[in-house]
């Protein structure tokens, strides 16, 4: 099924299978160590999902769309990266960069045993202003969506 659709919605394999090597990172505990490694996990996992579905919506992508879906790619999984903290420091993985956590002498530890200090708002407070951020751009780009593709970004009205 999944050849099929590829093939008759004429989709990028290789995006699909970057798709797949991101999510790799979801199954072990090696931390996120930089800003822009999460930008590219996001960039090559849920972007590549917003991509794709404005392609078979749409039956082709504009650079315009691409720039959206990166932009949604961004807000959604700083959003989910949010939401799933107690699940994912229960497990002990991190989601939260090192370096930002370096950046505002916050404690991996203290996301772990999910320690409120002040360093660790501030992070997350970081993160939340940057998804903010992604989510004013998709919105602002909203008038120029194909009318066609905008059920590709339904996923972040909850945002």
């Amino acid at each position: 099924a999944l050849l099929a659709t590829l093939s008759r919605h004429r989709l990028p394999a290789e995006e699909l299978i970057g798709l797949i090597e991101a999510r790799r990172f979801d199954v072990y505990d090696e931390p996120i160590v930089s800003l822009a490694e999460l930008q590219s996990y996001a960039a090559k996992s849920a972007a590549t999902i917003f991509e794709l579905a404005a392609h078979i919506l749409t039956g082709g992508l504009t650079s315009g769309i691409k720039g959206v879906a990166a932009e949604a790619g961004q807000a959604q999984t700083i959003a989910d990266m949010l939401a799933l903290l107690p699940q994912h420091a229960a497990r002990h993985q991190l989601y939260v960069p090192l370096d930002l956590l370096r950046h505002y002498r916050a404690e991996a530890d203290d996301v772990f045993t999910m320690r409120a200090t002040p360093e660790v708002r501030a992070v997350l407070a970081e993160l939340r202003l940057r998804g903010r951020r992604h989510l004013t751009h998709v919105g602002s780009a909203g008038p120029a969506i194909p009318k066609n593709a905008k059920p590709a970004f339904l996923s972040l009205a909850p945002l």
